[in-house]
Parts: C-alpha cells; sequence; structure tokens
C-alpha cells in the first residue's frame, strides 16, 4: 500500500462490527479486486462507499470515509479517494458498468483473484485471498477452475482467451498452461483485427507491428 492508504488505516477504529452496504458486484468482488490493487480490508471498503456516492465527480471524499467506518479527516480523505490503488479498483467496477458480469463471469474473477493473492508474498493479500477462499468454501460456492474455463476458450476462440489473459494479467506459467506449445504470436499476427491484436499483445508484453493494407500483424519481440 501506498503511505496514504498506510495513514488512513492506521486511524481507523476497528471496523469488525461494522454494518456496511456492499455495492454492486458484492462483497467477494470488492474484496478480491481491491486486494488485487493492493488495498487492506478498510481502503477498499472506502472505494466501494465512494463508488456508491458517484466516485471522483461527487467530491465526497468524507462521506465515503465515514460509511466505510474510517475515523479520518478530511485532507487524509481526499488523499486516500486520489491513492494509485483507490484509482485502480474504481477503473476496474466502471469497466463493468456498462457491462454487467453474469454469475458464472462474475465467480471466474474472483476465482482468478483468490488463485493469485494465495500465491502472494504479502501478508494483506494473502490474508485477504484465504479469508475469502475459506468464506467460499463454507457457503458452498461452486469452484470454478479458471484455468480450465481458459484453455476450453482457447480451443474455441484464442485470440479471446488471450484477450481475458491480458485484461487479468494472467501471463507466465499460468498462460502456458492455457495455450501449451501454440504459437500465439502467429494466431495475433493472422487475426482479422490487427490493431485489436497489437493491443491485446502489448498487454502480454507481445510486440506486434501493424502493417498497413495486408490486414495481418507482424509479431517481434
Amino acid at each position: 500500500m501506498t503511505d496514504t492508504e498506510n495513514e488512513a488505516t492506521e486511524q481507523t477504529e476497528p471496523s469488525s462490527n461494522l454494518t456496511f452496504t456492499w455495492p454492486h458486484p458484492g462483497e467477494d468482488w470488492w474484496l478480491a479486486m481491491g486486494a488485487d490493487c493492493k488495498l487492506d480490508v478498510d481502503a477498499i471498503r472506502f472505494t466501494a462507499a465512494f463508488h456508491k456516492l458517484g466516485g471522483f465527480g461527487s467530491k465526497k471524499n468524507l462521506e465515503a470515509a465515514r460509511d466505510a467506518g474510517l475515523n479520518i479527516d478530511r485532507l487524509v480523505a481526499f488523499r486516500l479517494a486520489r491513492s494509485v490503488g483507490v484509482k485502480k479498483l474504481l477503473d476496474k467496477v466502471d469497466e463493468i458498468r456498462d457491462k454487467p458480469l453474469s454469475e458464472q463471469e462474475r465467480n471466474r474473477i474472483i476465482e482468478l483473484r483468490i488463485d493469485r493473492l494465495l500465491k502472494s508474498p504479502d501478508v494483506v493479500q494473502f490474508k485477504i485471498g484465504t479469508e475469502l477462499n475459506d468464506k467460499r468454501k463454507s457457503q458452498d460456492v461452486p469452484k470454478i477452475d479458471p484455468i480450465a474455463t481458459l484453455v476450453e476458450i482457447a480451443s474455441i476462440d484464442p485470440v479471446h482467451a488471450m484477450e481475458i489473459c491480458a485484461k487479468h494479467n494472467i501471463v507466465g506459467k499460468e498462460f502456458q498452461e492455457v495455450f501449451g506449445s501454440r504459437d500465439v504470436r502467429d494466431i495475433l499476427s493472422k487475426h482479422h483485427c490487427p490493431y485489436c491484436a497489437a493491443k491485446i499483445a502489448a498487454n502480454l508484453g507481445i510486440s506486434l507491428e501493424v502493417k498497413e493494407g495486408n490486414g495481418h500483424a507482424t509479431a517481434y519481440q
């Protein structure tokens, strides 16, 4: 977390008895995505409250802090609202504003994040991941294997699978599990939209040289 996020949570009263109403798409999504943005639970709750009140346009930093149960002053609330982690989490919820998630998509995203949090060396991330994992097990939430799901998607539409990997930062060993020995550069270079392919490739750390006029993109490292 940043110094601002630490300062905010250090001044927070214990929140175990706080009754808080989580906005769409629900508590598990906010906690999993927020932890992935390197926020602790109080900062995540602040972000969710800030989102409910209208986000940056509302200028209701202190009101969001009060709703989230944070005992901080106006200046710290202002700085927290503009911290990197809070901005990243707000961007993530904005991405699904106009495209509501199905229950299956929501669970898949949460499971992807939990798997990553459980592997994190960060104490806060690991703790949130463990608590979410235990909670979902106790509630008998159907366990979705995100990699197996991506393998299935890749067999039908490999570029779409790459787009999901790029969006959720699924790289390295996990990416290899999805695509195996397939030549992902060749697949991207033949995509009907070279500029779309180049954007996906950039997010995956692959460079694509877009050539005008031939409808294809050339991949290179």
